[in-house]
């Protein structure tokens, strides 16, 4: 595969590339081979991060583009509407760049705040979205919930994003506050029944839950979606 010009970065292992491809070979909702570049990219550049820096628990390339990168990607698979408009999106706890970096490769439109409280995690998102020029994304250095979340983002946020956060009621009722009245909140996690009762009293609910299987362990996971409960 040859490298786009844009793309600032050495070289790819051939294993990264290959595991990509192998999970990717079953996302039918993925055409543009040039995205796919920029995930071959993106988990190549990880990579090479995480052996100065611990950005995952994992170097095994085919785990991390499973059931991180492919993961990340399933709220496009399941065609949800605000992804395709051009919304505001706000992830919490951004890590090495999951599920937001490949929302914003697929979806390109969106314009994008990244929260991540760790320095050498922050540098790393800095360095990637560069190389892979991607526009309209600010990195806050930062913990959430926000000290005070209007100095930091001012305008309303239509979806909210955490794949490694898990939410608890303070962290649920700051969202509450940030998204706009018909926003959404993606989490990649399964809610106990008890976990339920904290969304509700969070003035959320639980809208809808995606259960899926990931293409090569065939681990199962789900896709929680929350909403605004009337005020």
């Amino acid at each position: 595969m040859n490298r786009e010009k844009n793309l600032k970065v050495e070289s790819v292992a051939p294993e990264v590339e290959t595991s990509v491809k192998e999970v990717f070979k079953v996302a039918r909702y993925i055409q543009d081979k040039s995205k796919m570049e920029k995930m071959v990219v993106f988990l190549s550049e990880l990579l090479k991060w995480n052996r100065k820096i611990n950005l995952t628990g994992t170097d095994d390339a085919m785990a991390l583009a499973e059931k991180q990168l492919y993961d990340s990607c399933m709220p496009i698979k399941w065609e949800i509407e605000k992804l395709s408009q051009n919304s505001t999106l706000l992830d919490i706890g951004s890590g090495g760049g999951f599920p937001a970096i490949p929302l914003k490769i697929l979806r390109p439109q969106l314009k994008m705040h990244l929260i991540e409280s760790k320095t050498k995690k922050v540098n790393f998102l800095k360095h990637i979205t560069r190389i892979l020029d991607l526009e309209d994304i600010k990195i806050h250095s930062s913990r959430f919930p926000f000290i005070d979340s209007k100095e930091l983002i001012e305008e309303k946020i239509d979806i909210i994003t955490t794949k490694a956060v898990k939410p608890d009621l303070g962290i649920l009722t700051a969202m509450n506050q940030l998204i706009a009245d018909d926003g959404i909140v993606l989490l990649y996690r399964k809610f106990t029944r008890e976990e339920k009762k904290m969304v509700v009293e969070s003035k959320f609910k639980v809208s809808e839950e995606i259960s899926y299987l990931l293409p090569k362990s065939r681990t199962k996971r789900t896709l929680t979606i929350l909403t605004k409960l009337p005020s």
